[in-house]
Parts: structure tokens; C-alpha cells; sequence
């Protein structure tokens, strides 16, 4: 049962926080209660606690980690030592099309969380530069998968 809804944000713009943000209010307007954070503030070992994950991530030139988030990136994606078998996540990836590894941190991270044991919540979704309809799209698809989920609340 999902007690609670960790949003993580890696920005350099602050779209990824914007997008974070949006999440939050929509979920909390659903009833579900939402905490947001910087992923500068969360530790690799702390996702290992959590139950649900949304990251909202951009991309860095090309397909780098924002810094804010480049631990924990090096923590999933390269060294692998937490398992995440009680997660549940879903990824929104920001980023530029006209860079050849468009949404490259995104697709890391996702691919990191599930490799790690985590459970695709939504399907991650990658968005260019205008990113409300596509980060819209996302915030329904997570609500959706987790309206079909038994919670406490």
C-alpha cells in the first residue's frame, strides 16, 4: 500500500522542478500525499526505503546528469550497490532535441531503477524543449497507474 509519493527533481533551467511541482498538486488534488526534494538532498541507500518514485530529470548537453543529480546518477546507473525491490517509479525526462543523446539522463535513470528490482509505475515519457502537453500527458498516465493501486491514505 502506498503511503506516500516521493518527487525527485534534476534541473539546470528549472523546468524539471516546474514539472515536479505540477505533479505534486495534481496527485494531492487525487488525495495523494506527495513530498518534493531537490535529488541533490536524497541518498542512494534512501530510495531503498521508498515505496512510490516520480523523477522528473532533464538532460545536460550531451546526455550528462544536471549536477544536482550527478551522485545519485553515479550511485544507480554505474555503481549498482542499493536494490530497489519495493519501488515503484515512473521517469519524465526533459531535454533538447536538437542534442544527439537526446533525453539520455532520463533513459539512464530509468533504466538504472529497473534493473535495480524497481517496478515501472507509467511509462517514462521524453519531452523537448516545450514540454507542458507531453509533461501533462505523463502526470495522467502516473495518476492513472496509481489509482489502480491500493493505498493508505
Amino acid at each position: 500500500m502506498l503511503n506516500r509519493i516521493l518527487i525527485l527533481y534534476g534541473t539546470v533551467t528549472g523546468n524539471a522542478e516546474i514539472c515536479a511541482n505540477r505533479a505534486a498538486e495534481k496527485l494531492r488534488a487525487e488525495g495523494f500525499a506527495c513530498e518534493v526534494k531537490d535529488i541533490f538532498d536524497v541518498q542512494a541507500d534512501q530510495l531503498a526505503q521508498e515505496q512510490a518514485l516520480l523523477l522528473c530529470i532533464s538532460t545536460y548537453g550531451e546526455g550528462d546528469p544536471p549536477d544536482a543529480a550527478a551522485a545519485l546518477w553515479e550511485a544507480l546507473v554505474r555503481d549498482s550497490a542499493v536494490r530497489l525491490p519495493n519501488l515503484q517509479f515512473s521517469v519524465l525526462g526533459l531535454g533538447d532535441s536538437s542534442y544527439t543523446r537526446f533525453c539520455q539522463c532520463g533513459i539512464d535513470f530509468d533504466t538504472a531503477l529497473e534493473r535495480l528490482g524497481g517496478r515501472r509505475l507509467a511509462p517514462r515519457v521524453d519531452c523537448d524543449v516545450d514540454y507542458d502537453q507531453g509533461s501533462a500527458l505523463w502526470i495522467q498516465s502516473v495518476l492513472g497507474a496509481l489509482k489502480a493501486e491500493p493505498r493508505a491514505i
